[in-house]
């Protein structure tokens, strides 16, 4: 009997352990113990970041160069984010500090640039990082739209051919993403598209009252963004002269009913991509 209550009293404490160790800042100051997920999408969206340096970046472009990209979502009043921003930091120098095959994005949704830098400064980061001024917020909600998400911080990979291994490595240790980063495929596979006029993602989906659709287009061209319903009508048309490659619609669908919608993009004229998107109010 008191060998099965120290047994009993033994696994309570290891189960403790392991429930304070996989704990995550909540945007109030509370504690999640939800485990980390390991999830892997076929392909992450596109998005684009711009670091609290100035410097803004595609992710699709990164990693066309065959790069990985390590994303890691914070923000700076995070307990776990701070304690852990050393290991971090600590990957990201042993990686060649963003000069070798892998990227470190730090991501905020809520923070603007002097927090963050100061942040950086306090906690010892040093891979670049982007806050509400340079869409860290967009990026943050679409993720936490498309994966099981358990709290800050959390580490995801995006491999060059767009898998995602997403909220690996918790807690982290600095070496924990290693095989990940080797485990990733080429971006050779999909360098053929890469280029090609199209949607790169729409978000939020299902959506409510608003969704904002991101694309590819070459540049020096027109580009017609139009939105119908199931029965063909034209509800939304958007004409634009394209002078950068990546565009960022947003579309206001106060007005629309549930259902499904069709958006059409057209270059010069000619259809050159179709989806589908759910309005659910």
């Amino acid at each position: 009997m008191k060998r099965t209550l120290l047994l009993l009293l033994a696994m309570f404490f290891i189960a403790s352990v392991s429930a304070q160790d996989a704990k995550k800042c909540l945007p109030d100051g509370n504690q999640n113990h939800n485990s980390a997920k390991f999830e892997v999408l076929s392909t992450m969206p596109n998005f684009s970041l711009t670091f609290t340096d100035g410097t803004k970046v595609y992710l699709y472009q990164t990693l066309s160069t065959n790069k990985s990209v390590l994303l890691d979502f914070f923000f700076v009043g995070c307990s776990y984010c701070q304690q852990y921003a050393p290991i971090i930091d600590q990957a990201y120098t042993t990686h060649g500090s963003g000069t070798g095959n892998t990227k470190f994005w730090g991501i905020s949704y809520i923070d603007a640039n002097a927090a963050i830098n100061t942040y950086k400064t306090t906690y010892g980061v040093t891979n670049p990082c982007a806050g509400t001024a340079g869409n860290g917020d967009s990026v943050t909600t679409m993720c936490q739209g498309l994966f099981t998400w358990s709290g800050w911080p959390t580490y995801s990979i995006v491999c060059p051919d767009k898998t995602v291994h997403w909220d690996v490595n918790y807690p982290p240790t600095a070496t924990g993403f290693d095989a990940i980063f080797t485990g990733c495929g080429s971006s050779s596979s999909v360098q053929d598209n890469e280029n090609a006029t199209r949607i790169s993602y729409m978000f939020p989906v299902p959506a409510q009252n608003k969704i904002t659709i991101d694309f590819y287009a070459d540049v020096n061209s027109s580009i017609k963004l139009e939105v119908y319903d199931i029965l063909g009508n034209v509800l939304f048309t958007q004409n634009s002269e394209v002078t950068n490659n990546y565009y960022k619609q947003d579309i206001d669908l106060s007005a629309f009913s549930d259902g499904t919608y069709i958006v059409k993009l057209f270059q010069n004229d000619k259809l050159q991509d179709t989806q589908k998107f759910v309005v659910i109010k």
